[in-house]
């Protein structure tokens, strides 16, 4: 439904994620049946195999990948990993072997770290593979070139490449939440128990029916598990999210939750009345009615105070257009 209101809106190309996890329920038989689900679908241009995690190895993306394209029904595959394992490039070069014509590039230094792979060690790579890729190695220098000085005007460090780190198996966090957690334990003077918290997410997330660990699913899961940790009780705290998650607001997860746990979060009020609830469906017309907003006001700035808090949205408008250059 979303791909066919994107075409009929004008989008060119709808590109769908298939976002990588590992659990007893996330079987190349689970991503083979998803691709045959999505690429059943005529408005879908591109399938992407997204590891946003960056937990794909050599031997999972062997039977992965061929799973995957046997299932693609005509469609495009393209992957994108990051290098939080240090894994991404070999996979990314594997992947290519294997027939996968798009691998997801940063330019340094923006690259490496826990970002994509370096698209100037791609490059260099698969030309001892035997391969060509048709991009503006010039361009692409001139602006890695640019990127390097603004980062160094602003004191930001660049990417570097990573040492294998086998924990990312064990808790499937992405790279920006672990430095999150660690500042909001720090908060509470609670920074030496960020790797109890860490465990419980493993705990929370298979309880849970084992959510892939992508934005909102990972939050959800690292909130309850921080919540866990620091109230001393175990579900006595039940964030917002993980009633919604429960109650089905994010599809059903892949493998049933915890009877046990299930019972507590639903016996919750809150959840009742979430689980209870209709929602209805407005027209944007009906939403700028009721918010006041005028035809005259542009759609951008409409989503903007739709979405966002209204003082944040002024102070945003009245700071003029964002700066181009490094200072």
């Amino acid at each position: 439904k979303i791909a066919r209101m994107s075409k009929a809106a004008g989008i060119e190309e709808v590109v769908v994620a298939l976002s990588y996890s590992i659990s007893p329920a996330h079987t190349d038989e689970y991503y083979a049946q998803k691709t045959r689900e999505i690429t059943a679908c005529a408005d879908v241009d591109t399938v992407y195999l997204k590891d946003q995690g960056g937990l794909l190895t050599l031997d999972a993306v062997k039977t992965l990948v061929p799973a995957i394209q046997a299932n693609l029904n005509g469609k495009i595959l393209e992957i994108h990993s990051h290098c939080n394992t240090g894994l991404a490039p070999l996979v990314y070069l594997e992947a290519i072997r294997l027939g996968v014509d798009i691998v997801h590039t940063g330019v340094p230094p923006l690259s490496n770290g826990p970002a994509q792979p370096s698209i100037f060690n791609i490059l260099k790579n698969i030309r001892y593979m035997g391969y060509t890729a048709d991009l503006d190695e010039q361009a692409l220098r001139k602006m890695s070139d640019y990127l390097t000085a603004v980062a160094e005007k602003t004191g930001r460090k660049a990417g570097v490449p990573l040492e294998y780190d086998i924990s990312y198996y064990h808790h499937q966090l992405p790279g920006g939440m672990v430095s999150t957690l660690r500042r909001q334990l720090s908060e509470r003077g609670m920074e030496n128990q960020l790797e109890e918290v860490i465990e419980e997410i493993t705990k929370v997330r298979k309880e849970l029916g084992y959510p892939i660990m992508v934005t909102p699913l990972s939050q959800i899961v690292g909130s309850q598990a921080t919540m866990n940790i620091i109230s001393g009780e175990r579900y006595k705290i039940v964030p917002n999210g993980v009633m919604e998650y429960v109650a089905g607001y994010f599809g059903p997860p892949p493998v049933p939750v915890d009877p046990n746990i299930l019972d507590k979060i639903t016996s919750m009020p809150k959840t009742k009345k979430l689980m209870a609830a209709e929602f209805s469906q407005p027209s944007a017309s009906d939403i700028r009615q009721q918010m006041g907003i005028g035809s005259d006001v542009p759609d951008e700035e409409f989503l903007l105070r739709y979405a966002i808090n209204k003082d944040d949205v002024d102070a945003m408008l009245a700071a003029g257009p964002i700066q181009t250059t490094a200072t």
